[in-house]
C-alpha cells in the first residue's frame, strides 16, 4: 500500500463555499447617486429647519441679557448721581478704569456686551438717555432699547414716539387773510345770477 506523505486534501465542499463567498462580495452594490442625493436633501432640510430656531434662540437670549444689563446701568447711573452734580456723559465714567469708584463692570462700562453697543446719548443734572443697539442686526439682536432716568426700558421706536411732541399746524389769523375785492357791476351780475333783487344803494 502506498502512503500519501503530501498535505491533507481540503474538505469536500470547501471550494464551493469559497466561490459562494466571492460571488456574494462581487454581487454587493454601493449607494447609488440618487440615494446619496436624497440623503443630502434630507440633511439640508433638517439643517434649514434647525438653524433659524437656533439663531432665534440666540437673539432672544441676547435681548433678555441686554435688558438685564440696562437695569444694572440704571442702578449705576443713580448711584453715580448721588455723589456727583450730574449724570455721567459716558459709561466709562462708571467703570473702574475711570480711577474713581466703580459702579459698573468694566465690560459693560466699555460699551460692548452681549452683542450690543451701549452708549449714553445725552445726560445732564436731571435726565439721561442710554441706547443699546445690536452690533450686527439680525445676528446678535433685532431690537434697539433705550433707558431713561426714570428707569424705563423701552423699544427705541416707542421711546422716540413718547418724547416727540405732537406737531402743531400753523393757523392763519382771520385778520391776515386777504379777501378778493369785486366791483358793483360784478356784484350786480352775481346777484342777478342768484335771482336776488339788486339794491344799488347797498354797499
Amino acid at each position: 500500500m502506498s502512503q500519501n506523505h503530501g498535505s491533507a486534501s481540503p474538505p469536500k465542499g470547501g471550494g464551493r463555499d469559497r466561490q459562494v463567498a466571492e460571488g456574494a462580495l462581487v454581487g454587493r452594490k454601493g449607494f447609488t447617486l440618487v440615494e446619496i442625493l436624497v440623503v443630502i436633501a434630507i440633511v439640508g432640510l433638517l439643517a434649514a429647519m434647525a438653524i433659524p430656531n437656533l439663531l432665534r434662540g440666540r437673539l432672544n437670549t441676547n435681548e433678555a441679557a441686554v435688558q438685564a444689563a440696562l437695569r444694572g446701568v440704571s442702578s449705576a447711573m443713580t448711584a453715580y448721581r448721588t455723589v456727583n452734580p450730574t449724570y455721567p456723559s459716558n459709561l466709562q465714567q462708571l467703570g473702574s478704569t475711570a480711577g474713581t469708584l466703580s459702579y459698573l463692570d468694566d465690560a459693560l462700562a466699555q460699551g460692548r456686551k452681549y452683542g450690543y453697543n451701549f452708549i449714553v446719548e445725552s445726560s445732564d443734572a436731571y435726565r439721561y438717555l442710554v441706547r443699546a443697539t445690536p452690533q450686527t442686526s439680525g445676528v446678535t439682536g433685532n431690537r434697539t432699547f433705550t433707558l431713561t432716568q426714570l428707569g424705563e426700558i423701552q423699544l427705541a421706536s416707542a421711546a422716540v414716539a413718547s418724547t416727540n411732541s405732537v406737531p402743531t399746524l400753523p393757523t392763519a389769523s382771520p385778520s391776515t387773510r386777504s379777501l378778493p375785492t369785486i366791483t358793483k357791476a360784478q356784484r350786480k351780475q352775481i346777484l342777478l345770477q342768484r335771482n336776488v333783487r339788486y339794491n344799488p344803494f347797498r354797499k
